[in-house]
């Protein structure tokens, strides 16, 4: 027998069985995985649809997929791949290399569920798959890493590999979400050992929003290096209301996040550089139980960012930012009801450094048009500025310099109702409770707390343009109503780096067209005692504005009267010591006469406006000088011996004869009478009639005007008062049953009159200080002319 064709033909049988094997795995293929594979599916109610085409080619050592559907019992499918190729090279094998010549995988769909912590892909529990696979691989490492560690490492090649159509549909807490990738390129893949390189390229969807990602991989046993460039376009944050259910929070619009990162890592260190970092959230429309917040715009950019990661947790940091926001507004319950809202926030460029101690160092901040306050229904919001400015800043943990700070056209709008609480304020009760509780308890002072200083330096802050603040209080008869222009705000330099620099302040406001108010002086904030030095001046209020408070707090009515005052007081380690000069002219009071006869006969009482006129000088002018000192906690104001001042003058009434003598020669224009029951002479002027809705001066009431002007200027310390009487025709009405709006209009119409009065005498030559105003009087009976009285 032939042994060399025996071992020939065995050779020749054994390779045509071979290949007869190879040519049946090649054919059968898309049978035998369709049967196996629903062999193994059938545990998790799988199956392979019958069109699938997966087929084994061992000659070229590649698979082929075409049409692949994975459906469940109900026939829906959960994944399915168009086409799909993966081949490696089998002679690379011999030199321990997996060499994938080729991996393209076309229009690849899968199904994805999230709930709760169970989380299904293409009908695969993997919770459950977690659980069973976690003891294998334990049981499997050990081995793993000896087969590893006692030879030569495994490599693998990946020149190109493309995933093209990829499309993941998933429900996270019953709501749809997608990630669709057009496109993802991985070029020159190589992992030997602990090395490992590749070069990444992802364009896609995101929830219909742009996503692309460009990423080079670079690992050297426990050395990286990661570059990254990454950009989403318009994410809607609807998506993410799932993941905010347990909280409440409700959020809409669009996130766009963009940068470039380069990643560094070693065993001790990993740095994170971002050149440049943008992040943008358009029509931010947020809320958080009843509270409701909008923006219309947001970009944070941040450039240059350097972070150092040690392996000991310390952290450094450096940073550059800017920051804009456009069209914010918190609000209460109803969008209308605002707490706060701006037009725009510009944060200027700041630099973060972060080591041991964190800086901050900031160009500037700017916002336009704030209001605050702007509850809905309120004609005007409490507060509104124009702009703010704000120089710079430099924050650390134990200081914080703040450079200059500039307010545009602030205003003011405080409103009391019936009940003397302020309109417009919102109510912050509904606020939860138990929230509220809890940060009671976590914001307690820590007793470990560091006492360490904090240093604290504003450069000054000023007010510029027209800034105004508009009082008004309807808790009082007649409603008050009072709006102060502030001319002058300005405040100096305050520090506590030196407790003892004093900082400067000047408030210079006006009110109406000839009241000024002014406050000029220094304090020294910071010192455990006040120390603090202030002039207040006030020219030319007229007294009956305030009538309506003195009125419910003395019972009495300040008819006529004009305030000019001085205060200059100083404090020193809590000690007041000053002096107050007050001067009032014309002032005459109203319903003060609420005494006993016979206390007046006795002379135990007398009118208080007898008294009053007894302090009055021959210009018939009040002056007073208060001392003022004490402790600022309990001042005494020296008044105590004003009552015996009023009674011992009294007796001096009859001495004011001179009065007849000076107004004589102006019988024509003024009367004289002697009122022996009050033992006061009145000079009377006659009356400057009005026509009934007459609101510009006539031919004849100018000629009484300057009359009236030319006796002023002889008597160049003659100070009178216009005080106006207007009835109810003055303004259409027919009835003499007014209600309070009504009245309202009607004493604007007297307040107008006497104005128009007094400008056309401030335009003849007479001083301003020397008119002064009256609190208009309604009479109500029909059929009766308007009039201003003149009086001294």
């Amino acid at each position: 027998m032939n042994v060399k064709k025996i071992v020939s033909n065995t050779i020749i049988g054994f390779f045509a069985l071979g290949l007869i094997t190879l040519v049946f795995l090649w054919s059968f293929s898309p049978i035998l995985v369709r049967y196996f594979g629903n062999e193994a599916l059938a545990h998790y109610q799988l199956s392979v649809a019958d069109k699938s085409v997966v087929r084994i080619n061992p000659f070229n050592a590649s698979v082929t997929v075409k049409n692949f559907q994975l459906n469940d019992d109900e026939s829906v499918t959960k994944a399915s791949l168009i086409a799909g190729k993966v081949q490696i090279s089998i002679w690379q094998l011999l030199l321990k290399k997996i060499e994938i010549t080729e991996f393209v995988i076309e229009d690849f769909q899968v199904d994805a569920q999230l709930s709760g912590e169970e989380l299904i892909i293409a009908g695969f529990n993997l919770s459950e798959l977690q659980t069973s696979s976690e003891s294998e691989a334990n049981l499997n490492v050990q081995e793993n890493n000896v087969q590893v560690n006692s030879g030569e490492a495994l490599g693998v090649f990946l020149p190109d590999a493309r995933l093209i159509n990829f499309q993941l549909n998933a429900i996270v807490n019953g709501q749809n979400h997608s990630l669709t990738i057009k496109e993802l390129l991985l070029k020159d893949l190589r992992a030997v050992g602990q090395e490992i390189n590749a070069d990444i390229k992802v364009e896609g969807l995101v929830n219909q929003s742009e996503l692309s990602l460009i990423a080079s991989i670079e690992q050297v046993n426990e050395n990286g290096n990661f570059d990254l460039q990454f950009n989403l376009d318009g994410f809607q944050l609807s998506h993410l209301q799932p993941l905010l259910m347990e909280y409440a929070v409700e959020l809409a619009g669009d996130v766009s996040l963009s940068f470039d990162a380069n990643v560094q890592t070693t065993p001790d260190t990993t740095a994170i550089l971002i050149p440049d970092l943008v992040l943008s959230l358009n029509g931010l429309q947020g809320k958080y139980e009843n509270w409701i917040t909008q923006s219309a715009a947001q970009t944070l950019n941040i450039k240059n960012l350097d972070a150092q990661l040690a392996s000991d947790s310390s952290v450094t940091l450096t940073s550059e930012m800017t920051y804009g926001l456009q069209d914010f507004s918190l609000a209460q319950d109803d969008p209308e009801n605002q707490i706060v809202s701006l037009k725009s926030l510009n944060v200027l460029q700041t630099e973060l450094n972060w080591s041991e101690d964190l800086q901050i160092r900031n160009n500037g901040i700017e916002f336009e048009n704030l209001q605050a306050l702007n509850a809905s229904g309120i004609e005007n919001p409490l507060l509104s500025l124009d702009q703010f400015k704000l120089s710079s800043v430099d924050f650390s943990e134990s200081r914080a310099n703040i450079g200059f700070i500039n307010l545009v056209n602030l205003n003011a709008d405080v409103r009391l109702d019936e009940n003397g609480e302020m309109i417009g304020i919102p109510d912050f009760s509904s606020s939860n409770t138990e929230s509220s509780q809890n940060t009671d308890a976590e914001t307690e002072p820590d007793s470990t707390s560091s006492d360490e200083a904090f240093y604290f330096d504003l450069t000054g802050l000023e007010f510029s343009g027209s800034s105004e603040v508009s009082f008004q209080d309807q808790s009082v008869t007649p409603e008050f109503s009072e709006t102060f222009v502030i001319e002058s705000l300005k405040v100096g330099r305050v520090t506590n780096v030196d407790i003892n620099q004093a900082t400067d302040f000047e408030v210079i406001t006006q009110t109406g067209k000839y009241t000024k108010l002014s406050v000029v002086g220094a304090a020294q904030p910071f010192t455990e005692k006040v120390n603090a030095n202030a002039k207040i001046e006030v020219t030319e209020y007229s007294l009956p504005k305030v009538s309506s408070y003195v009125r419910d707090a003395m019972g009495i009515d300040l008819v006529t009267g004009q305030l000019d005052s001085v205060i200059d007081i100083s404090i020193n380690e809590d000690q007041l010591e000053g002096e107050s000069v007050i001067n009032v002219a014309g002032l005459k009071l109203g319903n003060t006469n609420n005494f006993d006869e016979q206390d007046l006969k006795n002379g135990a009482a007398m009118p208080l406006n007898q008294a009053i006129n007894t302090l009055k000088d021959k210009n018939d002018n009040l002056e007073l000088k208060v001392p003022v000192k004490g402790d600022i906690s309990d001042p005494s104001f020296g008044l105590g011996s004003f009552a015996s001042i009023l009674i011992k003058k009294a007796a001096m009434t009859k001495t004011r004869n001179f009065l007849i003598d000076l107004f004589v020669p102006y019988s024509k224009v003024v009367k004289i009478s002697l009122s022996g029951a009050d033992l006061l002479l009145k000079v009377r002027f006659e009356p400057l009639h009005f026509g009934v809705q007459q609101f510009e001066l006539d031919e004849e009431q100018k000629e009484y005007l300057s009359q009236m002007a030319q006796l002023m200027k002889d008597r160049p310390k003659l100070i009178v008062k216009t005080c106006a009487t207007v009835v109810p025709e003055d303004n259409g009405y027919t009835t003499v049953d007014l209600d309070e709006e009504q009245v309202k209009a009607l004493i604007e119409i007297g307040d107008k009159r006497e104005d128009l009065v007094k400008t056309h005498l401030i335009e003849l030559g007479v001083e301003s200080e020397r008119i002064l105003y009256c609190l208009p009087e309604v009479n109500f009976e029909l059929d009766t002319t308007p009039k201003i009285r003149m009086k001294t």
